[in-house]
C-alpha cells in the first residue's frame, strides 16, 4: 500500500462520519444479503433499498422520491415498476391532484418491509450477544440522541446546505 493509501485509511479510521457510514453501509449490505437467502433469491437490491424508508402506506409522488434519494425521476420510475411487479408497491391517484399518482406500499411491500425489520431486529440480538446489552443499548440511545439532531439540521437546511428561514 502506498503511503498517500495508509495516510487516507488513517484519516478514514479517525473520522467520525466515515466510521458512520461504513457502518451503515456493512449493516445494509449484511441485512441484504440475509433478506436475500432467506427469499431463495435476489428480492433485496441497493437501489430498492434507497427507495424503501422513504415509502409507506400513505404515498409518496415519484418526483418527491426521486428528489429525496437524489436520482433521476427515470430512475425511481424503471425502480418502481421493478416493485410493482414484485408486487411490493402500486401506483394510486393522488387525492389532491387528480392528474398525478402517488406510490404507496401494498399489503404485500409492508410485510416485506417488517420482514426487513425483523432481519436488522436478529442482526441487533446478534450485535447484543457479542458486544453485550448494555454496550448496543447505550449505542443506540446515543445514536437516536444524533439522529434527532442530524433530522433537525435536515429540516432547517435546504439543499444548497444554506441554513433556511
Amino acid at each position: 500500500m502506498t503511503p498517500e493509501s495508509v495516510k487516507l485509511k488513517e484519516l478514514q479510521a479517525q473520522n467520525f462520519g466515515h466510521v458512520l457510514f461504513e457502518c451503515s453501509r456493512f449493516l445494509d449490505e449484511i441485512a441484504q444479503r440475509k433478506v436475500n437467502e432467506e427469499a431463495g433469491s435476489q428480492v433485496a437490491r441497493p437501489a430498492m433499498m434507497r427507495l424503501l424508508p422513504h415509502l409507506d402506506f400513505d404515498g409518496i409522488s415519484p418526483s418527491e422520491l426521486a428528489l429525496k434519494v437524489d436520482i433521476s425521476k427515470q430512475a425511481v420510475g424503471k425502480l418502481l415498476e421493478q416493485m410493482q411487479q414484485l408486487g411490493m408497491v402500486e401506483f394510486v391517484k393522488n387525492p389532491h391532484d387528480g392528474r398525478s399518482f402517488k406510490v404507496r406500499l401494498t399489503a404485500m411491500g409492508g410485510t416485506a418491509y417488517r420482514h426487513g425489520l425483523g432481519v436488522l431486529t436478529k442482526l441487533e440480538k446478534k450485535l447484543k450477544t457479542q458486544l453485550g446489552d448494555k454496550r448496543v443499548n447505550a449505542l443506540f440511545s446515543e445514536l437516536s440522541v444524533l439522529h434527532e439532531t442530524l433530522s433537525e439540521w435536515h429540516r432547517t437546511e435546504d439543499r444548497s446546505g444554506k441554513k433556511g428561514k
